[in-house]
């Protein structure tokens, strides 16, 4: 069965992306006339017109004749069809309302599941003298921004509906955000600095619901899920609150990263390697891990992978699992030169990573497939953080603009 597609190669190779640049917002996707979108999806939700039915008036099973009799349906349809069946996404043939369609389920490859080219920037916002430096995605798709001002004086988060409505937009205490964590509620906790490290927790709605302050002067890691939060303070120190923010514990132990394990304990990566923490702050085991880049959770198994740093010509990606056990995976597509800023994972265990383009000050955003290589990139000017949505393989990029771009 032949690949169709409209306008688009296979995989996008080309840094610019898969269309033409939109840089002032919020905007549409590309090629969508500034319309506002979430990304080609139509008003049937993301049915394609087969599944969708013809419309009002169709309530009514196959067969009804309205009056809760069954009509008789024994015809021969072929007779008006030709025997074709009706158009669907993932068949392999282009119908009407349909991008493209490639006939298989892999998103990112030119062409995605829901027949949408891959790679097209959704919508995107610019932020006039501020900088987006934290993101996060909660389990609605929503995502969250950690905005502070070029001058430190102001720390704002902000959060954004999947079709890029802002829904809120509040300030929280301390002059320069460190850090910022989206629980799967969409309860959100800030980490900020200012006489001392403070954490602000707040409610999905962006109210506060409280905030903790520590004596220590910096730190640049916190996570939190719906039951606790967890924060480095200065040098060697951990501490744990609840959600209610009651103080559980403390460690002394330094972190880089903090990410959630599956048992409910800690993954922490320092200069050192990477260890985890179990849910009283205990260390479980520590690893010296070859690769000394940013780190993500696979959200398939739950395991650690930290990217190399200096990956070309290849990607490499150490991981790790609650059971200690590591192996080391190579990405079969060229990185761009300079080494790896940012490091996020899809619900397909597509990695997406950020570089810095040579000495240049622009970077690539890239999606990498294990045995395919590399799906798609785009160069931005500058860039300070990403997330990956992990039920729509969403990418939002956040610096100087905060650019969501589809799978």
């Amino acid at each position: 069965m032949l690949r169709a597609y409209v306008g688009s190669l296979t995989v996008c190779l080309n840094l610019l992306g898969c269309g033409p640049e939109v840089t002032f917002g919020p905007t549409g996707p590309e090629g969508a006339d500034g319309a506002e979108s979430s990304g080609g999806v139509d008003s049937t939700d993301g049915l394609s017109a087969s599944e969708a039915g013809s419309g009002p008036g169709d309530d009514a099973g196959p067969g009804d004749d309205g009056d809760g009799e069954t009509a008789d349906t024994d015809t021969d349809t072929d007779t008006d069809t030709g025997g074709k069946q009706a158009p669907t996404c993932l068949d392999g043939v282009l119908d009407p309302g349909e991008d493209c369609d490639d006939g298989n389920d892999i998103d990112g490859d030119g062409c995605n599941r829901d027949c949408t080219l891959s790679g097209q920037l959704l919508w995107e916002y610019e932020f006039p003298e501020r900088m987006v430096t934290r993101l996060g995605f909660d389990a609605d798709s929503e995502v969250t921004a950690g905005i502070h001002r070029y001058n430190f004086n102001e720390v704002a988060v902000a959060r954004y509906a999947p079709d890029g409505e802002q829904l809120w937009e509040v300030e929280v205490a301390g002059l320069s955000l460190g850090g910022l964590s989206v629980a799967p509620s969409g309860e959100v906790t800030a980490y900020t600095q200012s006489t001392g490290a403070l954490i602000s927790r707040l409610h999905p709605d962006g109210d506060l619901l409280w905030t903790a302050q520590h004596p220590g002067y910096w730190g640049n890691a916190v996570v939190a899920t719906d039951a606790a939060v967890v924060a480095s303070f200065g040098p060697g120190y951990l501490a744990s609150y609840g959600a209610d923010s009651t103080p559980q514990w403390t460690a002394e132990q330094e972190a880089l990263w903090l990410l959630p394990a599956p048992s409910g304990g800690v993954y922490a990566r320092s200069d050192q390697g990477a260890m985890l923490l179990d849910v009283n702050g205990e260390v479980v085991w520590t690893h010296d891990l070859p690769c000394a880049g940013p780190a993500a959770i696979n959200p398939v198994d739950g395991r650690l992978w930290i990217a190399e740093l200096h990956s070309a010509p290849e990607v490499t990606v150490c991981t790790i699992g609650e059971d200690e056990s590591t192996e080391q995976r190579t990405f079969g597509a060229p990185a761009r030169d300079g080494y790896v800023q940012g490091l996020g994972i899809d619900g397909d265990e597509n990695i997406v990573i950020a570089t810095r383009i040579g000495s240049s000050t622009s970077f690539s955003v890239e999606k990498h497939h294990e045995q395919l290589g590399l799906l798609h990139a785009r160069e931005v000017a500058h860039w300070q953080c990403l997330a990956v949505d992990r039920s729509t393989n969403r990418i939002a990029i956040g610096s100087t603009k905060l650019s969501v771009i589809g799978p």
